[in-house]
Formats: C-alpha cells, sequence, structure tokens
C-alpha cells in the first residue's frame, strides 16, 4: 500500500514521477532525431519531447479517472516550472559577459541594431495593423491579441510561457496556451523554412565565402551542395570553446572506461576524441563547487530583479494614476532578472574585480533550463483555447512571416554594409524562432566565424536584448495595449520603424561610403 495522499513521503514521490516523465519525454524527442525523415525538420529534442507530452497528455484526458491520477502523480508542478525556469534563463545572458563600451559596440553592431530593429518594430506595426484592420472586426480578439506574434516567434517559449502569468492579470489567460503554440510555430518555421533559405544561398553563391576568395568556406564537399542543420535550442555553440586544465586527464579517463564501446556514434553525439568542454572551474573544490558558486550568482541575479520589480510596484502604490491601471502589477519577473546579470557584471568592472564566472558554464545551465522549460510549456499548452483562436493566429503568423521576407529579401542588400546573407540570415532565424535558431543558421554558413555577422549580432544582441524579444518593450507592450489599444501601440511601433529608416538614410549611408572610401584608398595608394 502507497503512502497516504498528503503525507511527506507521497509529496516526494509524486515530484520524483513527474521528474522522471517531465526527462522520459526529453529523452525521447532525442531517440526521435534518429529517424532520418524526421531530422529534414531539424527538430530540437525539447520540441519534439514537448508535442509527445501533449498528445500524451491529451490522450489521458479521454478518461477522467485515468487523467486524475496522471495530474496527481506524474505531472505536478509542470505548469508552474515555465515561468520559474524563464528567470534563470534571462538571469544567465549577461553573467560571465563583458559588457563592451558604447562606442565599439555601436561601431562594428551599429547596423545589425538598425535592421535588427527595422524586423522587430515591423512585426509590432505588421501584428497591430492586422488585429486592428481584421482580426478585430471579424474575430472579437483582444487588443493583446496583436503580441501573439512577436512574443511567440521573437520572443520564443521562454517569454511566451514566462508573460503567461502578465496574460492572466489582465483578463485573458488563454493567450498564453497561444502564445506558446506561436513559438512552437516560430522554431518548426525557423528551422525549416530557414535551412531552406541557407541552400538557396549557397546555390545562388550569396554566401560571403563564395564572393571573397580571402574566406576559406567549408561548405565546398557538402553533398550535391546541400548543408544540413542540427539545431540546439539553447543556441551556445557560438561561445568559444574554452579547455579545462584537466581536459586530457579527463579524456583518459573517458577513453579508458569507454575503450570497449562501440565507436559508431549517432548523428547527434560527440565522438570521445571531440567532445569539447562544457566549461571551466572557476574556484577550488575545496572552497565550493564552481557549478554551485554559478548558481548563487543566477540568485544574486534574480534577487536584483526581484529588488527592482518591488521598486517598480511601491512607485506605482505611490502614484494615483498608476495605480489606477495597475501598469507595473502586470510586469513578469524575468526581464529584471536579466537587468539583475547586468547590474552584477557592471558591479565587477566598478570595482575591476575578477568575476568567479565562466560564460560557457552559464550557457549551459541556461540551455537546460531552456531544455525542460520547452517540454513543460509545449505539453501544457491548452489546446481547446488554441483550437478557438487558430484563424486569427494563423492570420496574424501569415502577416507577420511576409514583413521578415520583405526585410529579408528586399531590405537587407540595401541596408546592411557587408557579408549580406549572413547579417540577414542569422536576423531572419532570431526573428522566426529565438536566438537559438538565428545562431543556427549563421554557424551553417559561416562556422568558422570568418566574417563580420558574428561580432556585429553579438553587439547587437546586447544593446537590443534588454528591450526586444521578450525584454522592457515587450513586458510594456502588453499593458499598453489594453491602456491605448492597438492603434496607439500600432503608432508607436511604426514611429519606431520610420525612426530606423531615417537612420539609414541620414547616419548609415553616409558611414558606408567612408567605409568604402577607406576601403578603397590602400588600393589607389598601391596603384
Amino acid at each position: 500500500m502507497g503512502p497516504p495522499q498528503g503525507s511527506a513521503a507521497s509529496t516526494t514521490m509524486r515530484w520524483a514521477s513527474s521528474f522522471f516523465l517531465l526527462g522520459f519525454f526529453l529523452y525521447l524527442g532525442l531517440q526521435l532525431r534518429r529517424f532520418k525523415f524526421l531530422r529534414v525538420f531539424s527538430l530540437p529534442a525539447a520540441v519534439s519531447g514537448g508535442f509527445i507530452g501533449l498528445a500524451f497528455i491529451q490522450l489521458c484526458k479521454l478518461n477522467p479517472d485515468l487523467y486524475e491520477v496522471i495530474q496527481y502523480d506524474w505531472i505536478v508542478g509542470w505548469s508552474a516550472l515555465p515561468s520559474i525556469l524563464i528567470n534563470v534563463v534571462f538571469a544567465t545572458l549577461f553573467l560571465g559577459k563583458e559588457l563592451p563600451s558604447p562606442r565599439q559596440a555601436w561601431r562594428e553592431g551599429g547596423p545589425q541594431v538598425m535592421f535588427g530593429q527595422i524586423i522587430a518594430w515591423g512585426n509590432w506595426t505588421v501584428s497591430c495593423l492586422i488585429t486592428g484592420a481584421i482580426l478585430i472586426p471579424a474575430f472579437g480578439v483582444s487588443p493583446l491579441f496583436a503580441s501573439m506574434y512577436a512574443v511567440g516567434f521573437e520572443g520564443g517559449h521562454g517569454t511566451a510561457a514566462g508573460l503567461s502569468e502578465s496574460y492572466a492579470s489582465l483578463g485573458y489567460p488563454e493567450y498564453g496556451d497561444i502564445a506558446v503554440t506561436s513559438a512552437t510555430i516560430g522554431i518548426l518555421m525557423g528551422s525549416v523554412v530557414g535551412v531552406c533559405l541557407v541552400n538557396w544561398g549557397v546555390a545562388t553563391k550569396r554566401l560571403a565565402w563564395q564572393q571573397d576568395g580571402s574566406l576559406k568556406g567549408t561548405h565546398e564537399d557538402s553533398a550535391d551542395g546541400i548543408i544540413q542543420a542540427s539545431v540546439s535550442v539553447s543556441g551556445i555553440d557560438d561561445i568559444k570553446e574554452q579547455d579545462s586544465p584537466n581536459d586530457n586527464e579527463n579524456d583518459k579517463v573517458n577513453q579508458g572506461c569507454f575503450a570497449g564501446c562501440s565507436r559508431d556514434v549517432p548523428e547527434d553525439l560527440y565522438p570521445l576524441d571531440e567532445r569539447p568542454s562544457a566549461g571551466v572551474q572557476t574556484v577550488r573544490q575545496d572552497a565550493i563547487e564552481s557549478l554551485g558558486l554559478h548558481m548563487v550568482y543566477i540568485s544574486f541575479a534574480c534577487f536584483f530583479g526581484y529588488g527592482i520589480l518591488r521598486l517598480l510596484w511601491l512607485i506605482e502604490d505611490a502614484v494615483p494614476a498608476l495605480q489606477e491601471i495597475r501598469f507595473f502589477r502586470s510586469f513578469p519577473l524575468f526581464p529584471m532578472c536579466m537587468l539583475g546579470g547586468m547590474l552584477i557584471m557592471w558591479l565587477h568592472s566598478i570595482t575591476k574585480s575578477l568575476p568567479p564566472i565562466d560564460a560557457l558554464l552559464m550557457e549551459r545551465i541556461s540551455g537546460a533550463a531552456m531544455e525542460f522549460l520547452i517540454v513543460s510549456a509545449i505539453a501544457n499548452i491548452n489546446t481547446s483555447a488554441v483550437s478557438s483562436n487558430i484563424a486569427p493566429l494563423l492570420i496574424i503568423i501569415v502577416g507577420g512571416i511576409s514583413w521578415n521576407f520583405v526585410c529579408f529579401f528586399c531590405l537587407a542588400p540595401r541596408l546592411l554594409p557587408d557579408c549580406v546573407f549572413e547579417r540577414a540570415i542569422v536576423e531572419l532565424g532570431q526573428s522566426f524562432g529565438t536566438t537559438a535558431t538565428g545562431l543556427l543558421l549563421l554557424r551553417m554558413v559561416d562556422p568558422d566565424k570568418e566574417t563580420t555577422a558574428w561580432r556585429a549580432f553579438s553587439y547587437k544582441q546586447m544593446m537590443t536584448e534588454p528591450f526586444m524579444g521578450g525584454g522592457i518593450w515587450t513586458t510594456v507592450s502588453l499593458p499598453l495595449l489594453t491602456i491605448i489599444g492597438v492603434w496607439g501601440v500600432f503608432g508607436i511601433s511604426a514611429a519606431a520603424v520610420s525612426f530606423w529608416f531615417g537612420m539609414y538614410f541620414f547616419y548609415f549611408r553616409g558611414v558606408y561610403a567612408r567605409m568604402k572610401e577607406q576601403a578603397a584608398s590602400p588600393a589607389e595608394l598601391q596603384a
């Protein structure tokens, strides 16, 4: 006989079984990638595992008694997990990374910022236009529906899950499920469409290494000129691999332990002699475990973010106008955790103290949190809420995708100074399915990081991440949609798009001209 309900043993067993089932679905998602016909879609294991979990839960709902058992014993805490893990993901964004000087970041990342901002604000402009002109009159949706594309596609599962509580506080709890569905469609589109565009770029010789003889290029030997993709949800392979002092010793131990194992490994696994380091230890183990210290810093970032949010609440309580609309009460915690991480790195920079933080290890923690976040978020989608809003969701997604295609094919060749395809594909991937997808596509076209796209995108992310794609604007936009309406937000986003177009015509065009003159001067002098 099992322990009685409500006992400590019962609670522990329920959490153990729920954690197992979540991990089991994630593992099944990884095993599905072994089927070649499924690898064409380049789906991350977390997305596949989430779909398996969603199907499992929906089948269990067919039998109320079975679903009651599953809900009590096997999926405890799943619904709360995304809103908790997203704070960890955002807290790690800047921890361990040196904050560049504004001048350096703007000099190399300015054009990328301009192009990325046009795409991001354009997503909001198009979404608000479609919502106000079509969806509200035809389907009676709330103005909040205008956020579905930007939150789901550019924000991704983390942002969509993190904003679920904000949607609920504004009176539309079902919109959180719709946003997660939008994020799922975004990853599918980003992976499939992105890979197709990469191969189109190779076939039409639009990549920088095909146009510049000084760049090596690594895809010339690809079979039939087709590049295959391997998606990493956490998007952390863009960080330089770091060698641990104990790598050689660990390699010897691993090779000894697994000497009798087959050398034929699945495509998703690294061979023993090619496995990269997952991070370095920054503190001696007799003092504190290095991973534990990194978790301490994450807790600091989350607490600082909590303090910032509580300060905003105090301001709201002190201002009658804000108290009436409860503007800051609908703010989620995770963007503030990101600011908390930036605050920690800023404190280290002004005190000139060496932070005992390894960026690669922070990325591993963030990636692990993201994997479980995605599985639990997709598995808990409210299918009835999505099905009743599927038509307006598809309409707004088609509109958003169309705008991104216009930016990729028409605007990028005119607005970007160099490495146009590489710079444009990473922005398209991010806008379709989060930063991870963008980095995947960029890694496919420039695996050796020879172009300026890597550095430009990194600087652009540091300058825009706090605001767009899950940042401050994404958070502020939800209460704004309820206060000033869809046309008010349309006006703000359209003005932002106009501003960045103005930046190109009145500033960047002149900068590009001077860059060309400087590049031509040595050749002219030599002649």
